[in-house]
């Protein structure tokens, strides 16, 4: 997490980086596929993957 997010997005202060950080976790866990998972993410292997998506709160 470190170096793909972390080191490549300096934030200024605290506040910023915890936003930045809630941001990593959405893509990591949602978005991002996961060769040891068959190319899915964490959430549709923990989850199962849904047929119909369900739109996310802002």
């Amino acid at each position: 997490m470190k170096h793909e997010w972390v080191y490549l997005r300096p934030c200024e202060n605290g506040i910023e980086q915890k936003k930045s950080l809630a941001e990593c976790f959405d893509w990591y866990n949602r978005r991002r596929p996961h060769q040891s998972l068959n190319w899915q993410t964490p959430d549709e292997t923990y989850f199962g993957a849904r047929d119909n998506a369900q739109p996310q709160a802002a």
